[in-house]
């Protein structure tokens, strides 16, 4: 629900306290988060992002929504390269003005825990934003498109964020806060593995770290910072978005209230569909004969063209599951490929009505290191009485876009962003 506002006329200076520098700007601020904010003497609002890192807490809100106007500030603070850089260029000036005004329109939607934690997300993202572009003060490479796409990823993360929040409009529960859940440190954990499973510098292997968040995750690979391109850094790389992905998307449940009818059993493996592997296969004409029917393995299993049994996994020996599914606890093995998989609860996250859980499935083969990831839609089909996947776009961060939706441009990835042209094949 959207709040009640206050209009404001506020002066601005250049930071020196000299009058003769002083605007005006207009914008409208929440009640409630002008009583959180006020500050209690005068003080002087920056002219750019990089300058609320310097703020005392109170002044946060006032500076988020006074952003419009840093772009265009007469004057620029020199007290950071990112600083400079966005100051001395046009198109970065535009891209900091575009992330103020996201910022602005998501303070006006947000409850006041949301709006809290947007504030803290904003501070924690200024801070990465230098990080993802400079290491020990040494410019990345490419250092203005580095910042620019560090800019575009911020400004798609909070457009999708605006989506998410308008897709509960209706709902009789909150939409989830997805700030706080990019600053989760339980959701990517390395433990102690060094320079494995890193992500480098310019591609430098002497200059390495892990994200520790999907913030990080997002706003340093943005940048400079990379997975290796061996089997050990795609690994890696598929891995960690995927669990950044599903820890956001298993937050959208848009369903209210528990259903009717007795529920489904989304671990019965016998009730998935021959579709499962076509998300492995991508259902070439030598799987499934391009799949023009959809069966389970339970339907197979009666027809005596497979059989199901409960053993060991993963199965290492070739041939190990050919033409036969291997069940297991949250994994099974079938046509001599391993996959495990993590399972959310039951909701409606595509917000069609249905009965549906997000897997998060990791495969390999039998005989070999390289491992897919896949981020599925699994819903039950009561007309086949079948568990039957769709594929969520390996472009998708805050939102779920299925990869059927791709078809369509997607508003919130800005042109010339890299998230606009990644990878959508299942195996990342």
């Amino acid at each position: 629900m959207r709040m009640p506002t206050l209009g404001m006329t506020m002066g601005l200076t250049d930071g020196t306290g000299d009058p003769e520098h002083c605007h005006t700007l207009k914008y409208l601020l929440p009640l409630p988060l002008l009583q959180w904010s006020r500050p209690h003497s005068p003080r002087t609002i920056p002219h750019t992002l990089g300058d609320m890192k310097h703020l005392a807490p109170v002044l946060i809100t006032f500076t988020l929504l006074a952003l419009s106007w840093s772009a265009f500030g007469a004057d620029c603070p020199n007290n950071g390269q990112i600083d400079r850089m966005v100051c001395a260029n046009d198109g970065l000036q535009a891209e900091d003005a575009k992330v103020a005004l996201l910022i602005q329109r998501l303070l006006n939607d947000y409850n006041d825990p949301q709006q809290r934690n947007l504030v803290a997300g904003q501070m924690t993202w200024l801070a990465l934003r230098d990080e993802a572009c400079l290491s020990n003060g040494q410019p990345s490479k490419q250092f203005a498109e580095c910042i620019f796409n560090v800019y575009r990823e911020r400004e798609a993360e909070l457009n999708d964020e605006l989506v998410v929040q308008q897709s509960y409009l209706r709902q009789t529960h909150a939409a989830p806060d997805i700030e706080a859940i990019l600053d989760r440190r339980d959701i990517l954990d390395h433990g102690s593995r060094g320079m494995y499973y890193a992500m480098y510098f310019d591609m430098n292997f002497q200059i390495y770290r892990h994200p520790e968040t999907c913030r990080q995750l997002y706003t340093l690979n943005a940048g400079a910072w990379q997975y290796s391109l061996d089997t050990m850094g795609e690994n890696a790389y598929g891995a960690d978005y995927q669990k950044c992905q599903f820890a956001v998307l298993s937050a959208q449940d848009h369903s209210s209230k528990r259903r009717a009818g007795s529920a489904v059993d989304f671990d019965n493996l016998e009730t998935f569909s021959n579709e499962f592997m076509c998300l492995i296969y991508v259902c070439d004409g030598d799987h499934y004969d391009q799949l023009k029917r959809v069966e389970t393995f339970h339907h197979r299993h009666q027809g005596g063209e497979i059989r199901i049994i409960n053993g060991e996994f993963p199965v290492w020996t070739y041939p190990g599951c050919e033409k036969v599914l291997v069940k297991n606890t949250d994994s099974f093995c079938f046509d001599d490929f391993n996959v495990r998989y993590q399972m959310s609860s039951e909701g409606d996250y595509t917000n069609k009505g249905r009965r549906e859980v997000l897997m998060d499935i990791a495969y390999w083969p039998t005989q070999g290191s390289m491992r897919g990831h896949v981020l599925v839609v699994a819903w039950y089909d009561p007309r086949l009485n079948a568990i039957r996947p769709e594929q969520i776009a390996a472009s998708s961060r805050l939102r779920l876009i299925l990869q059927s939706d791709l078809v369509r441009p997607l508003k919130s990835a800005p042109a010339g962003h890299k998230r606009a042209s990644a990878i959508t094949d299942s195996a990342q």
